[in-house]
């Protein structure tokens, strides 16, 4: 049986920043500070601290297409088994 962690584990996937590895060192750092302060975000969404818009505003803050994102996420989401609670 699925438990409410596995649904937020495999939403919070869906929702990664993945790091390229082909970058300088200062972007590299640079990167991984934005995916810190995002998956900081991500967790006060998915413990309902901040609401969709507000993470969404995070996203665009940090600099990252937010357009090309919500279409990773949409990928992501449509690769992820669906689960059906009773």
């Amino acid at each position: 049986m699925i438990n409410s962690v596995q649904i937020l584990n495999s939403l919070s996937s869906s929702l990664e920043l993945w790091i390229p590895l082909n970058l300088s060192k200062e972007e590299f750092e640079l990167e991984l500070h934005r995916s810190a302060v995002l998956r900081t975000a991500l967790n006060d969404l998915l413990q309902g601290k901040l609401s969709i818009s507000d993470y969404l505003e995070f996203v665009e803050f940090l600099n990252i297409d937010i357009d090309n994102y919500l279409d990773k996420i949409e990928e992501n989401l449509q690769s992820t088994p669906v689960v059906h609670l009773r």
